[in-house]
């Protein structure tokens, strides 16, 4: 099993509350585990499931409106690793960020899923 690493900036307090995802994979996969009503707000691609687009956006997949996140008062923020990676110091000092790691072959694909 090839395990995936992902990058927490720093502890979380609990139980995040308001969570901003900023790749619509992770919104859609947010969703799906119940975690949506926390969401609070996702980058302009993230349209699945439906719901996600009540969500106020905040950016896009390389971009991110730093002052509309603070606004937000977030407790946790998810990105991808390595292409918004240029994201992680910036949000870092709003709320910890989780940064996961995109697949790069096909074995790191199956390996997310298991």
């Amino acid at each position: 099993m090839l395990l995936i690493p992902v990058l927490l900036t720093r502890a979380l307090d609990g139980t995040p509350r308001r969570i901003i995802s900023l790749n619509p994979s992770i919104t859609e996969f947010l969703f799906v585990i119940g975690a949506g009503s926390r969401v609070v707000g996702t980058d302009v691609w993230s349209y699945r499931p439906r719901e996600a687009m009540k969500t106020i956006k905040i950016g896009s997949f390389t971009s991110a409106d730093i002052e509309a996140i603070r606004k937000l008062s977030p407790d946790l923020i998810i990105l991808s690793y390595p292409v918004q990676r240029q994201l992680v110091e910036p949000l870092s000092g709003i709320a910890p960020v989780l940064a996961i790691p995109m697949p790069v072959n096909l074995n790191a694909v199956v390996s997310s899923f298991e």
